[in-house]
C-alpha cells in the first residue's frame, strides 16, 4: 500500500496532466512541471514528454536557437527539463542550448539568477569556475 506522500505525489502529478495538457516553454505551464513530473517516480504516458519535446524542437528551429534575447535562465530552465526527460539540450534541432549559456557577459545580464542557473545546468568546469569567480567577485549575495 502507498504512503500519504506516495498518494500526495500521485495526486499532484494528475493534477498538473489535468491542468497543463501541453507544456511550453514557459516557467508556469512548462518546465517546472515537466522537471516535477519527470523526476516524481510517478507513471507518466511517454507521450507527455514527447508532446513537450517537439514543442520546444518546433520553437527552437522557428526562432533559429534564440529563445530571448536577454533572459538566459530560459536556455537554462528548458536544459533542465530536457535533461529531466532523457533529452539532450546540447542538439535541440541542431541548435546547442547550452553553449549559449557559455556568455558570461549575456548570462549576468539577470544578475544573480543568470550564473546561478546556468551553474546548475553546465557540466563544464572551466565556465562554471568564471561564473563561481564573478559571482564572489560582484558580491551578488550582499545588499
Amino acid at each position: 500500500e502507498k504512503t500519504d506522500l506516495e498518494k500526495r505525489i500521485d495526486h499532484t502529478a494528475a493534477y498538473l496532466q489535468k491542468t497543463v495538457k501541453g507544456p511550453q516553454i514557459s516557467s508556469v505551464g512548462g518546465e517546472w512541471t515537466i522537471i516535477g513530473l519527470a523526476r516524481s517516480g510517478v507513471d507518466i504516458p511517454d507521450t507527455y514528454f514527447k508532446d513537450y519535446y517537439e514543442t520546444v524542437l518546433e520553437e527552437v528551429k522557428v526562432k533559429k536557437g534564440v529563445l530571448h534575447s536577454r533572459k538566459y535562465t530560459e536556455y537554462s530552465r528548458v536544459a533542465l527539463a530536457l535533461t529531466a526527460i532523457g533529452a539532450d539540450p546540447s542538439d535541440v534541432g541542431g541548435y546547442n542550448l547550452l553553449k549559449l549559456l557559455e556568455d558570461v557577459e549575456k548570462v549576468i545580464g539577470q544578475g544573480i539568477n543568470g550564473p546561478v542557473w546556468a551553474l546548475i545546468v553546465l557540466d563544464e568546469k572551466e565556465i562554471c569556475q568564471k561564473y563561481v569567480d564573478l559571482i564572489l567577485e560582484n558580491n551578488f549575495f550582499i545588499n
